[in-house]
């Protein structure tokens, strides 16, 4: 269960109709415990996730079960917890289910730390390497130098990611 000085946030949550209290605390300690290295606290993860719902369309629940595919593989490459719960508001308030979303944003993710032959032979043309720029500078800026030099390439970006979930992402 959530302890400390964020306890009571999820109940907060609670009674503002996002999900009952039990749901908002799995998301809530989810999220602290993949971004436990960053320091992010209870508080501010439900902070976060409350956010996330309001600028999405899914349930409580639906979020809860979804994001602890996300969460550690973001925290591992130094992904912020807002710019991931952006694109999973962003996702979800343009159709795509909680679920889907989440394997949408994992396999971005994961296909940039398990890198394709044709990602590796891109990070080595153009010197970059698009994990390293996620954690740096956001996954949204480190997707779009990729969507560019791969057109630049002549590299179809399916061949760099290797899943279409991932590209759905993208």
């Amino acid at each position: 269960a959530c302890r400390g000085p964020g306890t009571r946030s999820p109940a907060r949550a609670a009674t503002a109709g996002l999900g009952d209290v039990q749901t908002v605390a799995q998301a809530t300690v989810s999220a602290v415990n993949a971004f436990a290295a960053s320091g992010l606290t209870a508080t501010q993860a439900t902070d976060v996730l409350v956010a996330t719902m309001k600028d999405g369309t899914f349930e409580a629940d639906a979020l809860a079960q979804s994001v602890g595919l996300v969460l550690p593989v973001a925290a591992q490459m130094g992904v912020e917890i807002e710019e991931l719960a952006a694109g999973f508001a962003r996702l979800t308030a343009a159709g795509t289910p909680a679920g889907e979303a989440a394997t949408q944003m994992a396999s971005a993710l994961t296909a940039l730390l398990k890198k394709t032959p044709d990602l590796e032979a891109l990070e080595k043309a153009t010197k970059k390497n698009y994990a390293a720029i996620a954690g740096e500078k956001g996954l949204t800026t480190a997707l779009e130098q990729m969507r560019v030099d791969a057109a630049a390439a002549g590299v179809e970006l399916v061949q760099l990611v290797g899943r279409k979930e991932a590209l759905l992402y993208i």
